[in-house]
């Protein structure tokens, strides 16, 4: 007769599941959870909100900001780079859901030119991780210059 492995018998008890989640550093595991908690929230509880309501969008803006605040208070990453990268995506992500309520709300009036500014601005904010993204490779290649040369 086999013998079921389950995963807690590999460690022994529940309580040892819970030593070896959160042994290490406790924003490991729980940043995969909270991410897998986010990506839910946005893609399938604002559904229940409202299709295409302002409500909608100011739920979104509120999930966005609160990732903003999980990213930059636990800092999930190995490198400090990554950290920073990701809170500016999601600070980006934020300002795109900001500028959607503001088109969404009709805050430009219909002025042809506030429209084009709001676009600028929302095309500027989209690359603002780009450039992060580029600064942040740019030092790392000019740091790895400099050891290879000393």
């Amino acid at each position: 007769m086999q013998k079921k492995v389950s995963f807690i018998f590999l460690f022994g008890s529940p309580s040892d599941v819970l030593i070896f989640l959160f042994r290490e550093k406790i924003n490991c595991h729980c940043h995969e959870t909270s991410e897998c908690f986010r990506r839910l929230m946005l893609s399938s509880m604002l559904i229940l909100v409202g299709d295409r309501t302002v409500a909608q969008i100011v739920v979104a803006i509120l999930l966005s900001l609160v990732s903003v605040k999980v990213y930059g208070y636990y800092h999930p990453y190995a490198h400090n780079d990554d950290d920073i990268l990701a809170e500016v995506a999601q600070w980006d992500y934020f300002m795109v859901l900001f500028i959607a309520l503001l088109i969404r709300v009709d805050a430009t009036g219909g002025s042809p030119k506030q429209q084009r500014a709001l676009g600028i601005i929302l095309v500027s904010m989209t690359c603002a991780a780009f450039i992060v993204m580029f600064l942040i490779l740019l030092q790392d290649f000019l740091r790895a210059k400099r050891a290879a040369v000393v």
